[in-house]
Order: C-alpha cells, then sequence, then structure tokens
C-alpha cells in the first residue's frame, strides 16, 4: 500500500463505497472518545474531587500541628515517605520537622 494513497484507490482497492469508508471512520472515532479514556478522565476527576473533600475534613479534624505530625507518624508507619503522607495530607512538610525554640515557663493565659 501507497503511503500516501487516495482514499479512492484504497475504497476501491477493498471493494468498499468511499460512504462506506467514512462512516466506518466516524463510527471508529466515536468509539474512541466515549470508551475507556473518556471513563479514565471522568474517574479521575470523581476521585480527584474526593481527595479535595476529604483534605477539608482532614484539616478541620486535625486543626493542631501535634495532631497533623501524628497523622503524618501513622501514615509512615504504614510504609508510606514523609513527602507523600504530607502531599495526600494536604501539610507542608516543612511544619512537620519544626520545633519550637521558645521555652515557656508560665502558660500564657
Amino acid at each position: 500500500m501507497a503511503a500516501h494513497a487516495s482514499v479512492r484507490s484504497i475504497c476501491d482497492r477493498h471493494r468498499i463505497s468511499v460512504a462506506t469508508f467514512y462512516r466506518w471512520r466516524s463510527r471508529i472515532e466515536r468509539a474512541r472518545t466515549e470508551s475507556w479514556p473518556g471513563r479514565a478522565e471522568r474517574e479521575r476527576d470523581e476521585l480527584e474531587r474526593t481527595v479535595r473533600v476529604l483534605r477539608v475534613a482532614l484539616k478541620a479534624a486535625l486543626r493542631t500541628t501535634d495532631l497533623r505530625r501524628d497523622a503524618v507518624q501513622r501514615l509512615r508507619r504504614l510504609g508510606m515517605s514523609e513527602r507523600r503522607a504530607c502531599e495526600v495530607l494536604g501539610f507542608a512538610r516543612s511544619s512537620m520537622r519544626y520545633r519550637s525554640r521558645s521555652v515557656r515557663s508560665k502558660p500564657l493565659v
């Protein structure tokens, strides 16, 4: 088959009409766009929305830095890296390792 064969010559060779060729081509293109890639994108978008909602809920539940550190440590014990755990929970890595330098002898209030 020639690299730049015309649609007409391809159709003649396979004994189909030009209209049949274009009808088949449109069906194939439609099937490609409606099949797995489209579903995968929709599922990924739904998963991203779920993750965003969970992050908001976690930030509300894990208000203090100590609670956030504990959550990261639990994920690390499950085999997740600190970087990934912080990314999943939506927390800054720098706050996970930060320790206060001030020494308070009396409560502020």
